[in-house]
């Protein structure tokens, strides 16, 4: 089982994502996870996506994936799993088939953050509440 956490880095320009293992907090190395990240400028402007991950391995049995106040979303370009959209958390099973897992994206959804930045021109990323800027 998986917990992600998101940390939106005000300060260094961009974003930082660790991954760690639920009930051990074991931190997961990117050979475990492959990650993609874009930029959310202060305007609510994203460049890319904010977070999107598949997760690489032998014999996966079960993900949980969580967060902590935006949203996740988990989609199966092979079509044999349900799809999560727009969840704080959620368990998938994955299977042995590790040639599937590549298709098996997880996506960062910080649609409170781009809510806050687009609706009030005076926003910025560092000046949001600290709940908003932690996942």
């Amino acid at each position: 089982m998986i917990a992600v956490d998101g940390i939106l880095a005000p300060f260094s320009g961009g974003m930082i994502v660790s991954a760690y293992a639920y009930g051990t907090d074991e931190e997961i190395t990117t050979a475990g996870a492959v990650m993609n990240s874009g930029t959310i400028s202060d305007s609510g402007e994203m460049k890319g996506q904010p977070l999107m991950f598949y997760l690489s391995g032998k014999d996966i049995a079960t993900v949980r994936f969580s967060c902590k106040n935006q949203q996740i979303n988990f989609g199966d370009w092979t079509e044999k799993r349900d799809e999560y959209g727009n969840a704080q958390n959620f368990t998938v099973a994955y299977g042995e088939d590790e040639s599937e897992y590549y298709y098996l994206t997880i996506s960062w959804v910080p649609n409170a953050i781009i809510r806050e930045l687009t609706d009030n021109e005076d926003s910025t990323i560092a000046a949001l509440p600290e709940e908003m800027r932690n996942d």
